[in-house]
């Protein structure tokens, strides 16, 4: 101690104890190149005895983290859930999509069928069918008439009688055309439009006036919207449109 510091008063070590000798199994053993290969030794059967008891754990950063990872996981199924969820969806949709583009393909298609069957031509002894109904021309003495024609061809009802002789048999966008030779060397267009309470009218120009000429016609054909009539006088283009 250095000198004129305080001295304890009453203590001795030796005698209350607080100092003592280590023994020789305590304290720090110091590795030196003498004791090296005894302090190697002891951590290597340190090792295999925890091996074998599988008492060994790592420390620290060396820990695996089993929860973390697992965590992971739980946050991958729920992406690959979700990503397969939105998958079925867009699958879905593409199904709906095509279904309606072909529905409306098929109905567009259907309708350019109906159009092409709205505009017909036959000879005046033929059937038209429409809308699921057949009619004809049919004489009966000296007097012809529109009717409706049962599956066999037979009459079911008279719809309407002509003035005179048809030449053709016509249909056109739900009216029937019927170009007749009249008595007197005449001839006129009918139209008549199938439908309760419905009356035939002639057709007319565009002026209002009933097509109509001299003459006996010898064919009348359609070609779109314009009915041609050919007479012994002549051709008339008569426009349905």
């Amino acid at each position: 101690m250095p000198d004129g510091a305080p001295q304890p008063i009453g203590v001795d070590p030796a005698k209350t104890g607080s100092f003592r000798k280590l023994s020789a199994d305590e304290g720090a053993v110091l590795t030196n190149r003498d004791n090296a290969e005894n302090a190697a030794k002891a951590a290597r059967t340190q090792l295999r005895e925890a091996d074998k008891t599988g008492s060994f754990r790592l420390q620290g950063k060396n820990r695996p983290h089993v929860e973390h990872e697992t965590q992971h996981y739980k946050k991958n199924c729920k992406l690959f859930i979700g990503i397969g969820i939105a998958a079925v969806a867009i699958v879905v949709l593409i199904v709906v999509a095509m279904n309606s583009f072909f529905d409306a393909a098929q109905q567009a298609n259907q309708g350019d069928n109906n159009q092409v069957r709205e505009q017909e031509q036959v000879q005046a002894n033929d059937v038209i069918s429409y809308r699921d109904q057949n009619y004809g021309l049919v004489q009966d003495g000296d007097t012809w008439s529109l009717a409706r024609l049962d599956d066999s061809g037979n009459v079911q009802a008279k719809l309407v009688d002509l003035n005179g002789t048809p030449v053709s048999f016509v249909h056109y966008n739900g009216a029937f055309i019927i170009p007749e030779n009249l008595s007197g060397g005449t001839w006129d267009v009918l139209s008549y439009v199938p439908a309760d309470g419905s009356v035939p009218s002639p057709v007319a120009d565009a002026d209002g006036n009933p097509v109509s000429g001299n003459g006996t016609i010898q064919s009348a054909s359609l070609n779109g919207s314009t009915l041609s009539v050919q007479t012994d006088s002549g051709e008339t283009d008569v426009d349905l449109g």
